[in-house]
């Protein structure tokens, strides 16, 4: 009996959780770890590198919500470490609030994914491939965004060494460490 109630209890929380995963909005160029979902989901279209459209179909949650999927194709995550994360027969529903990265099929392709200290390491075959990080109680993994700050610094700093006639030779926070590559490359 007690053994029953643990396991009812188990599902209970699986079930919270993808509820709760559901209902938080977030940017919709992060995608998260989820070691309890069924499929890869990702609710912005602009991140498929092939898309093909489809009708009728939904996905069902542990909450009994459902929502309608209007696609299906291919996403290419590009890591912090330079690697990319191909995920195939990914489902496009923009209903969703947050991409799903389904753990277990990693895990079935050969993937290791690492839990420790709030922080996950994945791996393929001994080589790394990625991390992530805990935020707000699930693990958002770290991807390199098509952000102008790059772009932009690089035009900043041109202007005002033009206007100064003079060089920026090194970048500086009171927080030390974002100034990693590529900034490095802009004092070199």
């Amino acid at each position: 009996m007690v053994n029953e109630t643990s396991r009812d209890v188990a599902d209970i929380n699986l079930s919270a959780m993808v509820l709760e995963m559901n209902l938080i909005r977030s940017n919709p160029k992060e995608w998260w770890l989820d070691t309890g979902a069924i499929r890869h989901v990702c609710s912005n279209r602009e991140l498929f590198t092939t898309l093909k459209l489809v009708t009728g179909e939904m996905i069902y949650m542990g909450n009994s919500a459902h929502s309608a999927v209007e696609g299906q194709g291919k996403v290419v995550l590009k890591m912090t470490s330079g690697k990319e994360l191909t995920l195939n027969n990914v489902l496009y529903v923009p209903e969703f609030r947050k991409n799903l990265v389904f753990g277990s099929l990693l895990n079935k392709h050969g993937f290791m994914m690492v839990f420790e200290s709030d922080k996950v390491i994945l791996s393929k075959y001994g080589m790394y491939v990625g991390n992530g990080y805990v935020c707000d109680g699930f693990f958002k993994l770290n991807l390199k965004s098509k952000d102008e700050v790059i772009e932009k610094f690089g035009l900043y700093k041109n202007e005002v060494e033009n206007q100064l006639n003079k060089k920026i030779k090194r970048l500086w926070s009171n927080r030390g460490g974002e100034y990693v590559t590529p900034f490095r490359e802009f004092c070199a």
